[in-house]
Protein backbone atom coordinates (compact mmCIF):
# COMPACT_ATOMS: atom_id res chain seq x y z
CA UNK A 1 0.00 0.00 0.00
CA UNK A 2 1.35 3.39 -1.01
CA UNK A 3 1.66 5.70 2.07
CA UNK A 4 -0.39 8.95 1.47
CA UNK A 5 1.20 11.85 2.94
CA UNK A 6 -0.29 15.76 3.79
CA UNK A 7 2.43 17.56 5.40
CA UNK A 8 1.50 21.39 5.93
CA UNK A 9 5.04 22.69 6.20
CA UNK A 10 6.79 20.51 3.47
CA UNK A 11 9.24 20.48 -0.32
CA UNK A 12 9.99 18.40 -2.67
CA UNK A 13 12.26 15.78 -0.79
CA UNK A 14 11.34 16.62 2.93
CA UNK A 15 8.66 17.51 5.41
CA UNK A 16 9.06 19.48 8.76
CA UNK A 17 7.46 18.47 11.72
CA UNK A 18 7.67 18.69 15.80
CA UNK A 19 10.50 17.07 17.32
CA UNK A 20 9.93 15.05 20.05
CA UNK A 21 11.54 13.10 23.05
CA UNK A 22 12.13 10.06 20.35
CA UNK A 23 14.32 12.07 18.05
CA UNK A 24 16.99 13.05 20.87
CA UNK A 25 19.05 9.82 20.07
CA UNK A 26 19.87 10.71 16.01
CA UNK A 27 20.22 14.53 17.53
CA UNK A 28 22.28 13.46 19.82
CA UNK A 29 24.47 11.61 17.88
CA UNK A 30 24.78 14.35 15.50
CA UNK A 31 25.25 17.13 17.80
CA UNK A 32 28.52 15.13 19.44
CA UNK A 33 29.82 13.89 15.52
CA UNK A 34 33.16 15.77 14.69
CA UNK A 35 31.55 16.93 11.32
CA UNK A 36 29.56 19.21 13.27
CA UNK A 37 32.31 20.56 15.51
CA UNK A 38 32.38 23.88 13.51
CA UNK A 39 28.85 24.32 12.46
CA UNK A 40 26.66 24.25 16.44
CA UNK A 41 26.76 27.07 17.17
CA UNK A 42 28.87 28.41 20.64
CA UNK A 43 26.05 30.54 21.61
CA UNK A 44 23.35 28.58 21.08
CA UNK A 45 20.39 27.63 23.07
CA UNK A 46 22.37 23.98 23.18
CA UNK A 47 24.95 23.72 25.68
CA UNK A 48 26.63 21.06 26.63
CA UNK A 49 27.59 19.63 29.77
CA UNK A 50 30.78 21.67 30.04
CA UNK A 51 31.20 24.91 28.24
CA UNK A 52 34.38 24.03 26.26
CA UNK A 53 33.30 20.90 25.15
CA UNK A 54 30.75 19.63 22.20
CA UNK A 55 29.53 16.21 24.08
CA UNK A 56 26.22 16.93 25.21
CA UNK A 57 24.19 14.94 27.55
CA UNK A 58 20.37 13.20 27.03
CA UNK A 59 19.31 15.51 29.37
CA UNK A 60 20.67 18.61 27.56
CA UNK A 61 18.55 18.18 24.73
CA UNK A 62 15.64 17.28 26.69
CA UNK A 63 15.89 20.14 28.29
CA UNK A 64 16.24 22.43 25.01
CA UNK A 65 13.05 20.71 23.90
CA UNK A 66 10.95 21.30 26.30
CA UNK A 67 11.80 25.05 26.40
CA UNK A 68 10.86 25.14 22.35
CA UNK A 69 7.37 23.28 23.37
CA UNK A 70 7.24 26.41 26.27
CA UNK A 71 6.79 29.42 23.94
CA UNK A 72 5.61 30.24 20.75
CA UNK A 73 8.12 32.87 20.06
CA UNK A 74 10.84 30.04 19.44
CA UNK A 75 9.40 27.73 16.53
CA UNK A 76 11.29 24.61 16.08
CA UNK A 77 11.05 21.52 13.98
CA UNK A 78 12.85 18.20 12.45
CA UNK A 79 13.63 18.08 8.97
CA UNK A 80 12.78 14.33 7.61
CA UNK A 81 13.07 13.03 4.55
CA UNK A 82 9.51 11.79 2.55
CA UNK A 83 10.69 8.94 1.41
CA UNK A 84 11.85 7.34 4.94
CA UNK A 85 10.37 9.52 7.86
CA UNK A 86 14.18 9.34 8.62
CA UNK A 87 15.54 13.01 10.89
CA UNK A 88 17.95 13.99 8.99
CA UNK A 89 18.24 17.84 10.86
CA UNK A 90 16.63 19.98 12.41
CA UNK A 91 15.53 24.01 12.49
CA UNK A 92 14.34 26.38 14.91
CA UNK A 93 13.52 30.32 14.55
CA UNK A 94 13.24 32.75 17.79
CA UNK A 95 11.78 35.92 18.01
CA UNK A 96 11.74 35.90 21.86
CA UNK A 97 13.73 39.15 21.81
CA UNK A 98 12.10 41.24 19.22
CA UNK A 99 9.39 40.10 16.84
CA UNK A 100 11.02 42.24 13.96
CA UNK A 101 14.04 40.56 14.80
CA UNK A 102 14.40 36.31 13.83
CA UNK A 103 16.91 34.77 14.24
CA UNK A 104 17.23 31.34 12.52
CA UNK A 105 19.76 28.12 12.93
CA UNK A 106 19.08 25.01 10.55
CA UNK A 107 21.47 22.24 10.61
CA UNK A 108 21.81 19.03 7.94
CA UNK A 109 22.77 15.93 10.24
CA UNK A 110 26.37 14.83 8.63
CA UNK A 111 25.62 11.84 6.59
CA UNK A 112 22.67 13.83 5.01
CA UNK A 113 25.22 16.88 4.03
CA UNK A 114 26.54 17.42 0.72
CA UNK A 115 22.99 15.99 -0.58
CA UNK A 116 21.28 19.69 -1.95
CA UNK A 117 19.02 19.59 1.17
CA UNK A 118 19.75 22.94 2.59
CA UNK A 119 19.59 24.58 -0.63
CA UNK A 120 16.16 22.94 -0.99
CA UNK A 121 15.43 24.13 2.62
CA UNK A 122 16.80 27.23 3.16
CA UNK A 123 14.73 29.05 0.96
CA UNK A 124 11.67 27.73 1.86
CA UNK A 125 12.80 28.30 5.59
CA UNK A 126 13.27 32.53 4.82
CA UNK A 127 9.65 32.30 2.93
CA UNK A 128 8.05 30.56 5.71
CA UNK A 129 9.51 33.32 8.09
CA UNK A 130 8.76 36.23 6.11
CA UNK A 131 5.31 35.15 5.12
CA UNK A 132 4.18 34.23 8.51
CA UNK A 133 5.41 37.21 11.04
CA UNK A 134 6.61 40.39 11.15
CA UNK A 135 10.09 40.22 10.78
CA UNK A 136 11.98 42.69 9.30
CA UNK A 137 15.33 41.11 10.14
CA UNK A 138 16.36 37.55 10.21
CA UNK A 139 19.62 36.93 10.85
CA UNK A 140 21.57 33.59 11.11
CA UNK A 141 25.16 33.30 13.65
CA UNK A 142 28.31 31.24 12.37
CA UNK A 143 30.96 29.84 13.88
CA UNK A 144 33.98 31.62 12.70
CA UNK A 145 35.96 28.25 10.99
CA UNK A 146 32.53 27.70 9.51
CA UNK A 147 33.20 29.22 5.98
CA UNK A 148 31.47 27.05 4.25
CA UNK A 149 27.86 28.18 5.71
CA UNK A 150 29.18 31.68 5.75
CA UNK A 151 29.09 31.33 1.52
CA UNK A 152 25.76 29.69 1.64
CA UNK A 153 24.46 32.54 3.19
CA UNK A 154 25.69 34.77 0.74
CA UNK A 155 24.41 32.71 -1.94
CA UNK A 156 20.91 33.03 -0.22
CA UNK A 157 21.34 36.85 -0.23
CA UNK A 158 22.30 37.44 3.37
CA UNK A 159 24.87 40.05 4.10
CA UNK A 160 27.70 39.97 6.42
CA UNK A 161 26.58 42.17 9.27
CA UNK A 162 29.66 41.87 12.00
CA UNK A 163 31.39 39.65 14.51
CA UNK A 164 30.62 38.81 17.82
CA UNK A 165 34.19 39.14 18.87
CA UNK A 166 35.32 36.17 21.59
CA UNK A 167 31.52 35.38 22.17
CA UNK A 168 32.08 31.32 23.08
CA UNK A 169 34.40 28.77 24.26
CA UNK A 170 34.53 25.81 22.61
CA UNK A 171 37.04 22.77 22.18
CA UNK A 172 39.79 24.55 24.22
CA UNK A 173 39.55 27.58 22.19
CA UNK A 174 37.78 30.93 22.39
CA UNK A 175 35.74 31.77 19.14
CA UNK A 176 34.26 34.63 17.60
CA UNK A 177 30.28 34.43 15.40
CA UNK A 178 30.25 35.70 12.69
CA UNK A 179 26.45 37.15 12.12
CA UNK A 180 24.56 37.81 8.67
CA UNK A 181 21.31 38.96 8.07
CA UNK A 182 18.74 39.23 5.52
CA UNK A 183 16.01 42.42 5.46
CA UNK A 184 12.49 41.88 3.99
CA UNK A 185 12.95 44.20 1.51
CA UNK A 186 16.10 42.36 0.15
CA UNK A 187 14.29 39.29 0.36
CA UNK A 188 11.00 41.26 -1.77
CA UNK A 189 13.60 42.11 -4.50
CA UNK A 190 15.19 38.56 -4.78
CA UNK A 191 11.81 36.90 -4.99
CA UNK A 192 9.89 39.70 -7.31
CA UNK A 193 10.29 37.75 -10.58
Amino acid sequence: MEKITNYLLQTQRIYFDRLTIENIPIMLAAFNSPELENKVLTDSQIWGSFENTLIYAKKDLEDLLEKWSKTSKIQAYGIFKKESDELIGHFFYDYDWDTHFVFVHFVIYPEHQKKGYGKEIAPFILNLIFKNTVANNITIKFDEDNVIGMKFAEKLGFKSSGILRRAGYKGGKIRSLHTYDILRREWRNENAN
